[in-house]
């Protein structure tokens, strides 16, 4: 029987665990390995239904959505993800599908399903795939077919406003000035605080996907740090992030919407120097009793010059 001292049994304990926490460390690695697309694969179903594969490797986040029905389309936002697709556009000609296209961003890659016409889908998740199933159906045609009540209001149309430009400026009280120029004045624009955040949305606007980013403006030494702006359904979505206190005023006028984001100054900053009754400046008394006007007024000229 092999017998092992104490200093044996100390290296023995070590590289046990030096084992053990390398094969903890790489299976870290694995688990937080980005996810990766590399396939994309199309299936055609019974009743003329359409099936897509985005076949990736590492863990899938639930992705952001939108879908538009001019041109009609569906896309999914997959942040974090890597794009190793060879050919970024599929061509699938199929039930409800025209294409697919993949592309990779600095910070997630977008998948765009282009439809012939609007269509149901559904979406799930199938051996670590992401599955999508388009549906045949015309949402659009089987709407038309249904009678409206008779009171109902007539469908809206469809804007095809978009948002041209975005821009970030300092004014010279120390504010963050948010310029978004848009492509008509009549975009109506809805201006709110919720979370310690200010959220503006421009009903009916979009987004063109380049500007579709988030904006860092830390730098810029203002209330504001960061503006996250993307395409939330019909609409386009501003995040502006502001730190420390501030105060917050908008203004559209004709194709330009301006969000003033100013440093809140607390009244006694301001008035520092004053005094309990909110007055400045040196104390001057005056004894009226032995006095005319005419000397008290004089005195008060000489006194404030």
């Amino acid at each position: 029987m092999k017998r092992y001292t104490s200093e044996s049994a100390t290296l023995i304990r070590q590289t046990f665990l030096a084992a053990f926490a390398m094969l903890a460390f790489l299976s870290f690695q694995t688990l937080a390995q980005e996810a990766v697309l590399h396939e994309i694969v199309v299936s055609k179903l019974s009743g003329n239904r359409v099936q897509i594969n985005l076949v990736a490797d590492g863990l899938l986040n639930d992705p952001g959505s939108f879908s538009t029905s001019s041109p009609p389309r569906i896309a999914f936002d997959f942040f974090g993800m890597k794009n190793t697709v060879l050919s970024d556009l599929v061509a699938v000609d199929s039930g409800a599908v025209d294409s697919v296209v993949a592309v990779e961003t600095d910070d997630r890659t977008r998948v765009v399903i282009n439809l012939v016409h609007t269509a149901e889908f559904a979406t799930n998740i199938v051996d670590g795939d992401f599955v999508v199933t388009i549906e045949n159906t015309d949402v659009n045609a089987v709407r038309a077919d249904v009678a409206p009540p008779i009171f109902e209001r007539p469908p809206e149309i469809v804007s095809s406003d978009q948002i041209v430009r975005v821009d970030f400026r300092r004014n010279e009280q120390g504010g963050g000035k948010v310029l978004v120029d848009l492509s008509s004045p009549d975009v109506a624009v809805d201006v709110r605080e919720q979370a310690g955040e200010i959220v503006v949305d421009f009903i009916g606007a979009t987004l063109p996907i380049e500007l579709e980013r988030r904006l860092d403006v830390i730098d810029f030494a203002t209330p504001v740090q960061t503006i996250d702006a993307y395409n939330n359904g019909t609409s386009a979505r501003f995040i502006i992030v502001p730190t420390g206190k501030y105060q917050h005023i908008s203004f559209q006028s004709d194709g330009q919407f301006t969000l003033v984001v100013d440093p809140y100054i607390e009244s006694d900053e301001v008035n520092s120097s004053a005094d309990e009754n909110g007055f400045l400046g040196d104390r001057l008394s005056i004894n009226f009793q032995k006095i005319d006007v005419r000397s008290a007024l004089a005195i008060i000229a000489d006194f404030t010059g």
